[in-house]
């Protein structure tokens, strides 16, 4: 039988619980949407944001195509396999998720939208981990795509190693909203630092876009940040275009946003960075 005193510690963890997991999420306006900070991590720890909006159809919370971006960056194909597909639409059903084109959705019924942003953080989650689901694997003798991309800057990089030019992989920057970023190299010179994004080929335009998206907003988050920097810090943004033929209208966003450079033409990389 419950007693008073051990009703009153089930509603003192409750109550503190009920506390701390508040704190985990985070909102902010964003435009006409509510951008939600959830505690969710993809695998390499990127961290899961949510969109509320209200809607003709009611409220709802989406992630705005990003998984679907994070499989593409991270992957090592060009395009999701039938096996990825199917678990991806499994997942889906298994939260109650919609699949709208590249975009993640979920209802909120009757005001749940805690229920509603752990059912779409959860299916993310579990999304996230189709990245290599029936991809065939990668010869051992050949390069993937993008250690292919990274090579080529380190050759280019390493011409400078006599002028004082030192580099790092994988550095992460925290972004102004809170957001760690990670870059794919960051350069010092003897004048400054580089931060450099490089985006390796790929042949399809909605998959180019999704690459150049996702280092737009890169770089605009961290543009306060790295104009604060005590070292003036260069962002730049490297296409890899040695294997294949860009599509130049999405290309045009990064120029608002860093130099842009095409890594067929080294030297001007290294103008870049210098």
């Amino acid at each position: 039988m419950a007693t008073t005193g051990n009703r009153d510690i089930t509603a003192a963890v409750c109550s503190r619980l009920l506390s701390q997991l508040g704190e985990l999420f985070q909102c902010e306006l964003a435009g006409e949407r509510v951008q939600i900070r959830t505690p969710f991590l993809m695998p390499d720890g990127h961290q899961v944001d949510l969109y509320w909006r209200h809607t003709d159809r009611g409220e709802v919370i989406s992630d705005l195509g990003d998984t679907y971006g994070w499989l593409f960056v991270n992957g090592a194909h060009d395009e999701l396999t039938t096996e990825q597909d199917a678990t991806y639409n499994a997942v889906c059903s298994a939260y109650g998720v919609e699949r709208l084109g590249v975009t993640l959705l979920a209802h909120i019924d009757e005001g749940q939208l805690a229920d509603a942003v752990i059912r779409l953080g959860q299916a993310i989650t579990m999304v996230s981990h189709t990245l290599d689901i029936g991809q065939k694997p990668i010869p051992a003798t050949a390069e993937s795509p993008a250690k292919l991309t990274s090579n080529r800057i380190v050759t280019v990089i390493k011409q400078r190693r006599n002028h004082g030019w030192t580099y790092q992989r994988k550095v992460k920057i925290n972004g102004q909203y809170g957001q760690d970023w990670q870059m794919d190299f960051m350069v010092k010179t003897p004048h400054q630092r580089a931060a450099l994004m490089a985006l390796h080929g790929r042949k399809h335009r909605g998959w180019q876009r999704r690459a150049i998206e996702h280092v737009f907003t890169v770089f605009t988050d961290l543009a306060p940040i790295l104009a604060k920097s005590p070292t003036p810090v260069r962002p730049v943004s490297v296409i890899d275009d040695n294997d294949v033929n860009w599509y130049t209208e999405p290309v045009e966003l990064l120029a608002d946003v860093s130099k842009v450079v095409w890594l067929s033409d080294p030297d001007n990389l290294l103008a870049a960075i210098d």
